[in-house]
């Protein structure tokens, strides 16, 4: 099942996103920078077949309910931005074909191990 569909604008000048329930479920107990890290390459990918692509107020909301609540978590030291820095970029370059739930597990893990490293659980 799909974590989102997507439709044209009335203009057809842009293609709007909505998040399934699936995908709001996948979150739920993520922290914001997880989210938006899988976020952003989802955008990515469907701009790449779709051009301009923007996320629903609805989807937003929902979204930003969950971030709020779980908290968004800022790698303070500068080994380990870096680092994240890095992981993205990987992430954004790969054409792995691998799916979205399986990506944010590693997104979820890659930051549990930087927290972990740092003892800041």
């Amino acid at each position: 099942m799909a974590l989102y569909t997507i439709r044209k604008s009335k203009k057809e000048c842009f293609h709007i996103v909505s998040f399934k329930k699936k995908f709001l479920e996948l979150i739920s107990e993520a922290d914001g920078w997880c989210i938006r890290v899988l976020i952003a390459k989802i955008i990515k990918d469907l701009s790449a077949l779709k051009g301009r692509v923007v996320i629903d107020a609805d989807s937003q909301d929902l979204i930003n309910e969950v971030i709020s609540k779980n908290g968004d978590f800022v790698f303070g030291e500068p080994g380990d931005y870096s680092m994240s820095l890095f992981f993205i970029d990987g992430l954004m370059i790969s054409n792995s074909g691998m799916d979205y739930e399986r990506m944010f597990d590693l997104i979820t893990k890659f930051y549990k191990m930087l927290k972990e490293d740092k003892g800041q659980d």
